[in-house]
């Protein structure tokens, strides 16, 4: 299968609930791989999930080092590990709208993305009677 091919990154950060930013840090083959970070304004992020359709298909707790957050709030203690990494394959072809969320500690829900993918068809189904 050819490489997942990024189309579009559009960030909805910084929210009235959370500051943050996101980025595509790598894709491989069917793999894409997104890094960043979230912290609450006035509630803690409890993890970070990612979306296609309205199904959750991954999940993160925000576990990444953050030092350069963490100095900028410096009375938060959670700023030291707001960040996530999480990695997700993908199964289908065609175009995509990859949702990211952060999930607060009340189960609110925030948007704080998308990410626009195309996974080009396999060989084998181009090759398909």
């Amino acid at each position: 299968m050819s490489d997942l091919k990024v189309e579009d990154l559009s960030s909805s950060l910084p929210t009235p609930e959370v500051w943050g930013s996101f980025k595509v840090l790598g894709v491989e083959k069917t793999r894409l791989e997104l890094f960043g970070w979230v912290l609450g304004k006035a509630s803690e992020v409890e993890r970070v999930e990612v979306l296609a359709g309205n199904a959750v298909i991954a999940s993160t707790a925000l576990e990444v080092p953050r030092d350069d957050i963490a100095e900028l709030h410096p009375g938060r203690g959670s700023a030291a590990t707001c960040g996530f990494r999480v990695v997700i394959e993908a199964k289908g072809k065609g175009h995509s709208e990859i949702e990211l969320r952060a999930v607060l500690e009340d189960e609110t829900s925030v948007r704080m993305g998308v990410v626009r993918v195309f996974a080009p068809a396999r060989r084998w189904d181009l090759f398909r009677r």
